[in-house]
């Protein structure tokens, strides 16, 4: 498995994850409250913890969708958005470093990535499942990341994915009193299990899916 799934596809298979409505993030947010969230305390139950992952996953997609669009904001040892991703994840994060290496190498290779439809995002993200309460400290979760792009390599057309979907697994942490996403781990080859909440990719949208795979 890949802790950030954008690696999995020879171009990208993009990550971590992305906006949605009911059930999920808000990838195509502006932004908002940095860092961690406020939430229940001990006790709490997976319906009160749900907000608060929803809550997380949107401001990750809204990093991963700024960033994915110009990478070389990395490159700046001071970039807002990295830094807003540092906030958004419990120190030493393996998911975060993976990420930011990630973006790195796409500089070098020349790539851009840009939304598949003008307005709407390219990643999106929403919960594929019931919340699992670990202790007071620690949630798990599945997730769906929905994706709809296309890639340039040097300004030449390389990729277009009207359509694609991958499964992951998530931890959530309670960090002095703010949760925070710990990791992110996109699953190679499993299918989400919920349907999508957005009306966005119609079917003819995936059933291009596995064609536009190769």
């Amino acid at each position: 498995m890949s802790p950030t799934g954008w690696v999995l596809s020879p171009v990208l298979l993009a990550v971590t994850l992305v906006l949605v409505a009911g059930c999920g993030g808000s990838g195509d947010d502006d932004g908002g409250e940095v860092g961690g969230r406020e939430g229940p305390g001990e006790a709490a139950s997976a319906d009160e913890l749900e907000p608060v992952v929803d809550d997380l996953l949107g401001e990750y997609d809204r990093i991963v969708n700024e960033v994915v669009t110009d990478p070389t904001v990395v490159q700046d040892d001071d970039s807002a958005l990295v830094g807003d991703l540092r906030a958004l994840f419990e120190d030493g994060s393996p998911t975060v470093d993976e990420l930011v290496g990630l973006w790195e190498s796409r500089v070098d290779e020349g790539l851009v990535t840009e939304p598949f439809e003008d307005g709407e995002p390219i990643s999106r993200s929403r919960l594929d499942g019931d919340l699992v309460v670990v202790d007071a400290d620690e949630v798990q979760f599945a997730l769906c990341v929905e994706r709809r792009f296309v890639v340039y390599d040097d300004g030449d057309l390389s990729q277009r994915v009207p359509y694609r979907e991958q499964r992951g697994e998530g931890t959530a942490v309670r960090v002095d009193d703010e949760w925070r996403l710990s990791e992110i781990v996109m699953e190679e080859s499993a299918t989400c299990r919920l349907d999508s909440q957005v009306e966005t990719g119609s079917e003819a949208g995936r059933e291009s899916q596995q064609g536009s795979e190769g």
